[in-house]
C-alpha cells in the first residue's frame, strides 16, 4: 500500500516539476527562509536520505543537484531508487538510521511520502500552479502527520496552523503552510 502512495506521490509532484523554469528558482516559497532552488536541493537531499537509509546505506553529501533542467533528472534518479528500495523484499522490516534517529522502514517510508508531496506542493505554490494535494494523497499524510509530527515540531514543521476547508489545505496547515 505505502509503495503504490509512494509511486503516486512521486508522481504528483514530477508533475508539479515539470513545470519549472530556470525563471522560478529565485521565487519566494511557503518555507519562508528558501527561495525554490534551495527547496528543490532540500527535497532532493531529504529523498536520497530515506531511500539510502531504507537501503542501509549513507546518504550521499549535501550538495547542488539542480543541473540545467531544475531538478528534474535528480527527481527522476531519485524517484526510481527509493521505489526500487521500498519495494525491496524484506525492506519493512529494516531499521532506518536518520539524522532524527532510527526509526521502523514503514515510519521512514510514510516520511518519504510527506517529504516528496508536500514539497511538490510547495513547489506549486512557489511557481503559481497552485494544486492540491489529491485526497488520496493528503489523507494517509494528515493521518502519519498526527501521529508523527509533534517530535520535530518548530524545527523541520512550522505550528499547527489547523486552517483550510479541503482536505490538501487541512494537510499543509497542520504541517505549518498557509493554503
Amino acid at each position: 500500500m505505502i509503495v503504490d502512495l509512494l509511486e503516486q506521490g512521486f508522481g504528483w509532484t514530477g508533475d508539479r516539476l515539470a513545470r519549472v523554469g530556470s525563471e522560478d528558482l529565485d521565487a519566494p516559497t511557503p518555507c519562508e527562509e528558501w527561495r525554490l532552488h534551495e527547496l528543490l536541493n532540500h527535497m532532493l537531499a531529504a529523498l536520497e536520505r530515506l531511500a539510502a537509509a531504507a537501503d542501509g546505506e549513507v546518504a550521499p553529501p549535501v550538495r547542488d543537484r539542480l543541473g540545467d533542467d531544475c531538478g528534474r533528472s535528480a527527481f527522476a534518479a531519485v524517484q526510481e531508487r527509493a521505489l526500487a528500495v521500498w519495494r525491496t523484499p524484506g525492506v519493512m522490516e529494516r531499521t532506518c538510521a536518520l539524522p532524527l534517529g532510527s526509526i521502523p522502514a514503514p515510519m521512514a517510508a510514510q516520511l518519504n511520502l510527506v517529504e516528496v508531496v508536500v514539497h511538490g506542493w510547495d513547489v506549486s505554490r512557489a511557481t503559481g500552479e497552485r494544486a492540491a494535494i489529491p485526497d488520496g494523497l493528503a489523507e494517509p499524510i494528515l493521518e502519519f502527520s498526527r501521529r508523527a509530527v509533534e517530535p520535530a515540531r518548530g524545527r523541520a514543521f512550522g505550528p499547527d496552523l489547523s486552517i483550510g476547508e479541503s482536505l490538501s489545505d487541512r494537510t499543509v496547515s497542520f504541517l505549518g503552510r498557509r493554503p
